[in-house]
C-alpha cells in the first residue's frame, strides 16, 4: 500500500512541476508578444515619422520658390 501512495505522490509532484514549467513558459509567451507588439508598434511610428519628413521635404522647395 505505501509503494502505491509513493507512487501517486510521485506523479502529483511530476504533475506539479510540469504545470509550474507550463506557466513560466506560458509567462514568457506573453512577454514576448508585448515586446512584439511594442517593437511593431515603434516601427510603424518610425515609417510615420520618415513619410512624414520626406513629404515636408519634398514641399519645402515649392513653397520657397515665388
Amino acid at each position: 500500500m505505501y509503494e502505491i501512495e509513493s507512487h501517486i505522490q510521485k506523479q502529483e509532484d511530476i504533475l506539479n512541476s510540469k504545470n509550474n514549467e507550463i506557466k513560466e513558459l506560458q509567462h514568457f509567451i506573453n512577454k514576448q508578444k508585448q515586446t512584439l507588439k511594442k517593437q511593431a508598434s515603434d516601427l510603424k511610428i518610425q515609417k510615420q515619422q520618415e513619410y512624414y519628413i520626406s513629404k515636408v521635404l519634398r514641399e519645402k522647395p515649392k513653397k520657397s520658390v515665388k
